[in-house]
């Protein structure tokens, strides 16, 4: 006899074959008649008993009835339900439908309803009503009437449907108060869950997509849809940028343009597919996003502007909007694309300013800009009150010692010099500052030398690290000085200082030539303070 098998084929195809033979010489005979076969429908059925079953009883709720014949429901004076286990482990293919058949040992109107139970690890000779499992919510699975002597069919797809589902776990709750009996997997009729399986036909898949665009733009989506034949129940894709997905109809966003190839992998038990490709072309995003709209601009102080914007929209996403003032070609900000607004702290009290908005794409393509919009700040002078960041003395005769937390500042001369530093953050005060003092309270050694403030340019050093050792250097001009002490509040004008370094860190030293000052450092009972008048033109 000679044989060939004929595979993979679809399911449900008809197939037409004739038969040549030939010898060593190459020839070949008249074809055998045609014969025609179809395909079976492309699914199998399996049936399965049981792993385990038992019963459990509220009234006997540390009795196992793991080894009984029967199964039970019921409910009232007594609960009883039972429980079923299955091993699915073997089946080959997607389960499409399934079917829960139970032998009945009971007649009434009403017998069982089924339920889900997560729990799959339960031991037919150990489980009681105490450590049953719980079981699921109701799925409106119910047998109906039974007969005594006859098997009762219920389907149970909701809960077993899909790939391999392994091991799985099924309840059977009463429909009403009478008990009911049926044969369990030791009585004369196994329960049995019959499965229909598609099946599989030989071979690995066909692997096949469409894409939602074959042309996109940078940073746009194009969705996948798998269109895959013979049977696949797991799918591989690269989209050409190292990117990947498992999922069977993904989406993919490339960032940068190009030619990328896409490709789809699909597998089932016999193995993975040849591989299905196709080429994407991402062009460059050269679309504008449109103008922002409503551009205001309220004057809120003296030193304040307030801007706000309504969105502007783009064909891929605005990332980001960019404020101008006066025509100045730099931005004076940018800020994100979800950012509708923008605080101007820049501003000096009685001036006009003009402002402009454009909006940006991640391309960097820019918007038209807004048309100009003018804000004036009301005259007079604005106050500003800051404490120090940070304040520490150094000692140069303990030269490696910090004294950052302490709650003085020191400042001594010339055998031990102690210099006290401190650091205020300016950010966001207009650099038109017409005056800066400092306030400083003494606490003991209040004397008539006083002590001297001078600039220090490096704002980098660190209250709980600065030491004499490692201080920065700091200028030998003096920018103010406090003349003689006393006890309590004494003020420097140190204008020269803070006006050079107005908008950002400042830094400042305390120095004196005479004998050892003690002040109230930030730690202490009374903060130093850098109080700034800020003035119109």
């Amino acid at each position: 006899a000679r044989h060939y098998s004929d595979t993979p084929l679809a399911p449900s195809s008809t197939h037409s074959y004739t038969i040549k033979a030939f010898d060593a010489a190459g020839n070949r005979s008249a074809p055998s008649g045609p014969i025609s076969l179809t395909t079976s429908n492309g699914t199998v059925t399996v049936t399965l008993i049981p792993v385990a079953d038992s019963y459990v009883s509220s009234t006997s709720p540390t009795t196992n009835y793991g080894t009984s014949t029967v199964l039970r429901v019921q409910s009232g004076s007594a609960t009883l339900r039972s429980y079923l286990r299955f091993d699915l482990s073997g089946v080959v293919g997607s389960i499409q439908d399934a079917t829960l058949r139970v032998y009945s040992n009971s007649t009434g109107p009403y017998g069982y309803d089924v339920f889900g139970v997560a729990n799959t690890t339960w031991g037919e000779t150990s489980i009681n009503d105490t450590n049953a499992p719980a079981i699921g919510p109701p799925t409106g699975i119910s047998s109906g009437a039974v007969v005594t002597g006859s098997w009762t069919s219920v389907n149970v797809s909701s809960l077993i449907s899909g790939p391999n589902a392994g091991l799985v776990s099924l309840a059977l709750g009463p429909s009403g108060t009478t008990q009911r009996s049926f044969s369990s997997r030791e009585g004369a009729f196994a329960p049995q869950l019959i499965l229909t399986v598609g099946a599989v036909n030989g071979g690995p898949p066909t692997a096949s997509f469409t894409a939602s665009t074959m042309t996109v733009t940078a940073g746009l989506p194009v969705s996948f849809t798998d269109t895959s034949t013979g049977g696949a129940t797991s799918w591989s894709w690269s989209f050409g940028d190292a990117a990947t997905s498992t999922a069977q109809n993904p989406s993919h966003t490339w960032a940068t343009p190009g030619t990328y190839t896409v490709t789809l992998i699909a597998s089932n038990s016999s193995g993975p597919s040849a591989p299905a490709t196709a080429q994407i072309d991402v062009v460059a995003d050269t679309a504008a996003p449109s103008t922002p709209g409503n551009l205001t601009a309220t004057p809120a102080s003296g030193t304040r502007i307030d801007l706000a914007w309504s969105t502007s929209i783009d064909n891929v996403a605005v990332t980001g909007y960019r404020v101008y003032r006066d025509g100045n070609p730099t931005p004076i900000a940018t800020v994100g694309g979800a950012t509708l607004g923008y605080a101007d702290l820049t501003v000096a009290p009685g001036t006009t300013y003009t402002y402009t908005v454009d909006a940006i794409d991640a391309a960097g393509n820019p918007s038209t800009p807004t048309g100009p919009v003018p804000a004036t700040t009301p005259s007079g002078s604005v106050t500003f009150t800051r404490n120090p960041i940070a304040d520490a003395y150094v000692d140069s005769v303990n030269a490696t010692t910090n004294y950052g937390t302490n709650s003085s500042i020191r400042v001594s001369g010339p055998s031990q010099i102690r210099n006290a530093y401190l650091k205020f953050d300016l950010t966001g005060i207009s650099p038109s500052i017409m005056s800066a003092t400092l306030r400083v309270y003494c606490i003991s050694g209040c004397s008539t030398t006083g002590f001297a403030a001078r600039a220090v340019m490096d704002s980098t050093w660190g209250e709980s690290s600065i030491t004499y050792a490692n201080a920065p250097g700091f200028s030998s001009s003096i920018a103010g000085s406090s003349g003689a002490l006393v006890l309590g509040w004494n003020t420097v004008d140190v204008s020269s200082i803070v006006t050079a370094g107005a908008g950002g860190l400042t830094s400042m030293v305390l120095t004196t030539t005479g004998s050892q000052i003690n002040l109230s450092s930030k730690e202490g009972v009374g903060v130093p303070e850098l109080v700034m008048v800020v003035g119109g033109p």
